[in-house]
């Protein structure tokens, strides 16, 4: 009986050791290694490169005319790659300057955005994988029934990547905006005469890149998901191959008047210059910011509202109960501030003339 008894003694401690061995070794993922175990789960994959504007997906040159020249394809160029670089902007511009362990974290952030990782390179190897598939029917006949098919695959696995895309790059962004920088501070704390012009213009490219990824993450939920382009933009009506969502154009012209490069040292000798361009800027970085605490508060009830109804659906339900009345409400509210922000953004480039 003493036997039994401390047989089971030592069974519970090596349980334990188990457990507690296997807890440290699943916290062994460090920041610094972020960038690094990026780059390494994508460099062999055939149709995928790493170039210093970030992720790019390449294809021979047969597909390569096609792309450019007929639809289908083309709407790999016209509107599922912009969606890409849009979806994408912070992870190509931040992930390397968050790859590091002088940034303070807790166990599970370090666990969800090790987690994000994965599952967006796993995102990017289903596209790598979907346009091997297609090169191969296009290279015998790109106006195959087949070849389309395969395209939906593609195309589908396009809406995938956005998907963790965003989920990714909402972590960097809480470690860059949170941890990595300590400029983002209220402008209004100080008066114009104390206000620090080099510290609001340094997080100018990085808020440029965030205000991308914020409303295209919104107009992909209201116009994109679940409207079945995947299928629609390989098929034809009256002979006629369809076209993408005409809100698309609009939104598009609205990111590129903010896809600028701003060179700080530039930018801030420009202000400095004139005190009316830095009263300009003063106000614009204080009504940024403001917008930016808005959509930090209300960015929880965003997220859960698209992760637990279809907009689409929901929008056009005539007997949509009140709680989805309110996540539809969610997402249209989220918009509208990931819009302002964007405007925002879009007068400080005015203001500096790029």
């Amino acid at each position: 009986m003493k036997k039994l008894f401390f047989s089971l003694i030592l069974c519970f401690i090596l349980l334990g050791t188990s457990m507690s061995f296997s807890a440290c070794k699943n916290d062994k993922f460090k920041l610094s290694q972020l960038n690094t175990k990026y780059e390494k789960a994508v460099e062999n994959l055939e149709n995928v490169k790493i170039t210093e504007d970030g992720l790019t997906f390449v294809y021979n040159e047969k597909f390569t005319n096609e792309i450019n020249n007929n639809l289908p394809y083309k709407n790999i160029k016209d509107f599922y790659t912009p969606l890409l670089n849009y979806s994408t902007a912070f992870i190509n511009g931040y992930i390397k300057k968050c790859s590091t362990n002088e940034i303070e974290t807790t166990k599970k952030q370090r666990k969800n955005i090790e987690q994000a990782l994965n599952n967006f390179t796993n995102a990017i190897a289903e596209v790598d994988s979907n346009i091997s598939a297609v090169t191969k029917l296009v290279d015998i006949d790109a106006s195959s029934t087949s070849a389309h098919i395969k395209t939906q695959n593609l195309f589908l696995s396009y809406e995938n990547l956005y998907k963790s895309a965003f989920r990714f790059s909402n972590y960097l962004q809480e470690l860059y905006f949170n941890y990595a920088s300590d400029y983002n501070t209220n402008p209004a704390e100080n008066s114009l005469s104390n206000f620090d012009i080099d510290k609001h213009v340094v997080l100018l490219n990085p808020k440029i890149a965030s205000a991308k990824v914020e409303l295209t993450e919104t107009f992909i939920e209201k116009y994109i998901r679940d409207h079945d382009y995947s299928t629609k933009l390989t098929e034809k009506t009256a002979g006629v191959f369809n076209t993408f969502a005409p809100e698309f154009n609009e939104f598009n012209n609205k990111i590129k008047s903010i896809d600028k490069a701003i060179n700080s040292k530039v930018a801030s000798s420009i202000i400095k210059e004139n005190l009316t361009k830095k009263q300009d800027f003063y106000n614009f970085c204080i009504e940024s910011y403001n917008v930016e605490m808005v959509m930090k508060d209300i960015n929880p009830f965003f997220k859960s509202a698209k992760d637990s109804i279809s907009f689409m659906t929901e929008n056009n339900n005539e007997n949509i109960t009140t709680e989805n009345k309110m996540k539809i409400d969610s997402i249209n509210r989220y918009d509208l501030l990931a819009n302002d922000y964007v405007e925002s953004l879009q007068k400080i480039i005015i203001l500096l003339e790029i």
